[in-house]
């Protein structure tokens, strides 16, 4: 761990303003027979700037990495909610914790786990189309678009130019080796001048226990690609130039549909904290149709921080890396998880 110490400094930008004690720590030493970690503490006069030593569990913990369920079940035990972002779920389980609420439910794509020759004929007449997609896959990796033409299933895969046309039979088969997948409802994004369009909320707690929207940035994806994954030849634009730019929308048009985006994510982000655990730090994906209708994509539970870097917004950045830090000084201190503010 020694190596990627440095990667940990910017975390410890308030430093002053905690009055506590920064401490990064891996896995493998967590003691919990004794109830004490061996990790590395931030101490700002000495040269390295890291300090190793051995201290009792601390009043909260951020998870950024993955984790063996023997470790999540023994810190969730002695932590409870101030181990916070401390429980993954993919695709699916996003779509079954939601689902039954219908306010949230009319912004969520249609998904199903039973990949089978049925369910994809059954979305296909609903839809005209459906994507296949990997339950945890993320950057736009490994996702198929599917549609029927003459009889014949044509498979189109993202940043890919060939376009596969398969029998039934075929298809049958095809879906055999995709049986871990999910089947969702394709949504029709609104796009600027041939680019699929989304949005990255930053949603984040900070000292005040509240949910708050640290920033939105929208990712102008590839021509050619069947989702929005900018990095593949697209730009990105912070959120209300984007609004603008891709709907004309004037300021006070932009003003309200960015709040009606943020309350939207907020909502299913309590939801979510409800239902699974706590949480603070969500980067959610979120798409508008041609209807103006906003769809919420995904909720990515360890997001990028480094994003608003694409878009040079280096006050957006700190916050983003400062917020959690923040939230774990306000557990730590006694406070609770909490309602929220838009």
């Amino acid at each position: 761990m020694e190596k990627y110490l440095n990667n940990y400094l910017i975390y410890t930008m308030l430093y002053e303003q905690i009055h506590g004690v920064l401490f990064v720590f891996c896995e493998e030493r967590i003691d919990f027979i004794n109830e004490e970690i061996t990790g590395y503490v931030y101490d700002p006069f000495v040269p390295e700037q890291w300090r190793k030593c051995v201290l009792p569990f601390p009043g909260a913990i951020f998870r950024r990495v993955e984790l063996s369920q023997k470790t999540l079940k023994g810190l969730r035990e002695i932590m409870g909610e101030s181990f916070f972002n401390a429980q993954y779920f993919d695709k699916w389980q996003f779509w079954k914790w939601l689902s039954p609420y219908e306010e949230l439910k009319e912004h969520l794509a249609e998904t199903t786990n039973k990949v089978t020759l049925v369910n994809v004929d059954t979305f296909i007449e609903k839809y005209n189309g459906v994507y296949l997609k990997l339950k945890d896959g993320s950057r736009g990796k490994g996702i198929y678009y599917i549609e029927k033409v003459d009889g014949q299933y044509v498979i189109m895969k993202n940043y890919q130019n060939d376009i596969t046309k398969l029998t039934e039979e075929q298809m049958v088969h095809f879906l055999t080796k995709h049986s871990l997948y999910l089947l969702q409802q394709p949504i029709r994004l609104h796009t600027y001048e041939g680019r699929k369009v989304d949005y990255r909320v930053m949603l984040q707690k900070n000292e005040t226990g509240h949910w708050q929207c640290t920033g939105i940035i929208a990712r102008f994806g590839n021509t050619n690609a069947i989702s929005s994954n900018f990095k593949a030849n697209g730009f990105a634009l912070e959120g209300t130039s984007a609004l603008k730019t891709q709907f004309g929308y004037d300021e006070l048009t932009a003003f309200k549909k960015y709040q009606e985006i943020i309350r939207i994510c907020t909502d299913m982000a309590c939801k979510v904290d409800e239902i699974a655990g706590a949480y603070a730090d969500l980067g959610i994906d979120v798409g508008i149709d041609e209807y103006d209708k906003i769809w919420v994509i995904e909720m990515n539970k360890r997001p990028d921080h480094d994003f608003p870097l694409i878009i040079k917004d280096r006050k957006m950045y700190y916050l983003v890396k400062s917020n959690p830090i923040l939230y774990a000084k306000y557990l730590a201190m006694g406070g609770r998880t909490s309602s929220f503010i838009y």
